[in-house]
């Protein structure tokens, strides 16, 4: 009986460390997709340089139109 007892214990404890080591792993996810959600500026968003992309520390991760016409702008050389 003992013996018995001492594998249900390593099951349980097995159990125990793996689902520990799952809810850390889904929380670390989880703070890096909000981390990553949170840098974005989306077209239904309010824009941090109001629509003045030239210069916006944001651009390079903004979905705007505006900034998308202004990033091909900056890589062609020219106006935007």
């Amino acid at each position: 009986m003992e013996n018995i007892d001492r594998k249900d214990r390593m099951v349980r404890r097995d159990f125990i460390e793996r689902l520990a080591r799952g809810g850390f792993l889904a929380l670390i996810a989880l703070v890096t997709g909000i981390l990553f959600a949170r840098r974005q500026v989306t077209l239904g968003s309010d824009c941090p340089g109001e629509a003045i992309c030239r210069g916006c520390r944001d651009l390079e991760r903004c979905t705007r139109p505006e900034a998308t016409r202004e990033r091909e702008g900056q890589r062609s050389g020219g106006e935007a």
